[in-house]
């Protein structure tokens, strides 16, 4: 892959384990430094996941556009005409108006009343609902907590890799001090913070940006 051009690899951390990535990152900087390339190493941190709940049955649930539904945050299970969301919060942070997409925008539901407990929505573009899809809401900010616990494992252990850069949420305006605990030397000692590193100021020139997530990617 090297030889035929590419010059960053990215693991996402949302999938497989340190062990696991640790012995790829390895791979990679072996195959760098035998050809003497210089190859940029890009870990991507997860962030918060909002899903929908179980299905009945473990059915996939039609839904087809203009049908009306409700959301809810109570336990239990999805079924046809109630999607569970497992975040608590959903219907305290969403409005009427606002759009809710679902499995990676497979599904598109358009808030139309909020009630006390549960939202009412009209589907826009529809589907089969899938049990525990992600669920995103482009538009307005949910107040998920930022980082989670998985994400500070996983920051102390990017920071162990000496990657030559980490997109993530958790280093947007404002969260910076909650993703510096999980570096602080009460968490890790050795561990320096993401941003302090000089591997992280000058990101290969193929790296233009990071990865900017008002709501939870799904």
């Amino acid at each position: 892959m090297i030889q035929a051009g590419v010059d960053v690899f990215r693991f996402n951390l949302s999938h497989g384990n340190h062990a696991s990535h640790a012995e790829a990152i390895a791979k990679v900087r072996a195959a760098a430094e035998r050809l003497d390339r210089p190859i940029g190493i890009l870990l991507d941190l997860q962030g918060p996941k909002v899903r929908t709940g179980k299905n009945t049955g473990g059915d996939l649930i039609p839904l087809r556009r203009g049908d009306r539904l409700q959301i809810t945050c109570r336990r239990g299970l999805s079924r046809p005409g109630e999607i569970v969301v497992d975040y608590p919060g959903l219907v305290r942070d969403l409005r009427a108006g606002d759009r809710v997409l679902i499995d990676d925008g497979r599904l598109s539901l358009l808030i139309e009343r909020k009630g006390k407990e549960r939202l009412e929505a009209r589907v826009v573009r529809g589907g089969l609902l899938k049990s525990r899809a992600g669920v995103n809401v482009p538009a307005r900010g949910l107040k998920v907590q930022v980082p989670t616990e998985k994400d500070r494992k996983d920051a102390i252990f990017a920071v162990e890799q000496g990657p030559t850069w980490s997109p993530s949420p958790l280093f947007a305006p404002g969260r910076m001090s909650r993703t510096s605990a999980a570096c602080s030397p009460a968490a890790r000692p050795s561990a320096p913070c993401p941003w302090s590193s000089p591997r992280l100021r000058s990101p290969p020139p193929s790296i233009t940006s990071t990865r900017s997530s008002p709501s939870p990617t799904a």
